[in-house]
């Protein structure tokens, strides 16, 4: 055969290596096979991973506070700074601005923005820059890209043209931020002669978000600074058992990990829609025999859902909101985890229900 003839024609340690090699075998296993991880072994293992090489770590971010100097001078030299490597970098870089930049600057103005929120958009920032820098609102504009030109024309008036404005945005290739023109129109505003943007970056192709004129606009100065802290903040924006399967229901183990995070307020609605949405069900159970024996795997639907209006009554009376638009948004929050399903029922009332079992809604009482 061919590979005997090959053999023939080599001596010393690489015959050796040539006949004894073995073709390696191929698993047939994939990660749909690997173990479930609970959210409690996964809050036990990021606490474990604070404990590891913690001298080294301190050591080595104490190294990038000696360069903060460094990096105030490239931002007054007209750069816009951008910080990689594996790790946070939102404390470091909080501590730069806090500690070392705004200290030697005292009239300048700082605006911290979350990328890994998904909540956040381009709109929020500008009405932040005009209430910090110019004292008054946005002005009405029906599109982000006019609200951005405002922006400029407002920073070119001569009362405004000593102003200097920080933006520091920690994952500029957060969720909220993985768009074309959101990203274009952020380099339109870091343009601007008196603003300056410091910002992290985690993903490996957040580069190829720019194009040549995205790039020039934004003049990065690339840092790496890997600081080997936890993501634990930024993921708390997303259930992170879910990654990666973002299309599928949170389900009830994800409901208790994001409740986790919240406000005592949005706990308490969530336990309140909880107990009306068993409540119903139960009365649509009544004493049928065979709904009674599955009554554990019955979940929420359109026939058991709570009506949004009585809902809302119910949670003025027990002072948990004030308003409909704290309602709306608490609300919002759980719909956007699909932690309940907010719809309109064949009237065109406005309805709720939680799509989890029985036995799931009872385990997050």
């Amino acid at each position: 055969s061919m590979s005997k003839q090959r053999n023939l024609y080599h001596d010393g340690f690489e015959a050796y290596f040539e006949q004894t090699q073995t073709r390696g075998r191929i698993s047939r296993s994939s990660m749909t096979k690997a173990p479930e991880l609970s959210y409690e072994e996964f809050n036990r293992y990021n606490r474990f991973l604070d404990l590891i090489c913690t001298d080294p770590i301190n050591s080595l971010n104490e190294l990038y506070e000696f360069q903060f100097s460094q990096w105030l001078f490239e931002l007054r030299e007209g750069f816009n700074l951008v910080f990689y490597g594996i790790g946070s970098k939102r404390k470091l870089l909080f501590s730069f601005v806090q500690d070392f930049l705004l200290p030697l600057d005292p009239h300048s103005k700082c605006i911290v923005v979350n990328g890994y929120n998904t909540e956040f958009n381009l709109r929020m920032l500008m009405r932040e820059i005009w209430r910090v820098c110019f004292h008054k609102s946005l002005p009405t504009a029906r599109e982000t890209r006019e609200a951005c030109n405002f922006t400029h024309l407002e920073f070119m008036k001569p009362r405004n043209r000593n102003k200097r404005l920080y933006i520091l945005l920690h994952n500029i290739d957060g969720e909220s931020l993985r768009n074309d023109d959101l990203q274009y129109m952020l380099s339109q505003l870091v343009i601007i002669r008196q603003v300056s943007m410091i910002c992290s970056a985690d993903n490996l192709n957040t580069p190829l978000f720019w194009d040549a004129s995205v790039i020039s606009n934004f003049n990065f100065i690339w840092h790496n600074t890997s600081t080997f802290h936890s993501y634990s903040t930024e993921v708390s924006f997303k259930d992170p058992l879910s990654i990666g399967r973002s299309d599928e229901l949170l389900g009830s183990r994800g409901a208790r990990y994001v409740l986790s995070s919240l406000t005592g307020n949005a706990k308490s609605l969530y336990k309140n829609l909880i107990l009306q949405q068993l409540e119903r069900i139960d009365t649509y159970i009544g004493n049928d025999t065979k709904l009674l024996d599955n009554r554990g795997n019955i979940k929420g639907s359109l026939k058991t859902c709570v009506f949004l209006r009585d809902f809302y009554e119910l949670c003025v009376t027990e002072f948990i909101i004030s308003n409909d638009i704290s309602f709306r948004t608490i609300l919002g929050e759980f719909v956007e985890h699909k932690m309940c399903n907010l719809t309109r029922d064949t009237s065109g009332t406005e309805v709720l229900y939680i799509s989890f079992t029985i036995n799931e809604m009872e385990k997050l009482l």
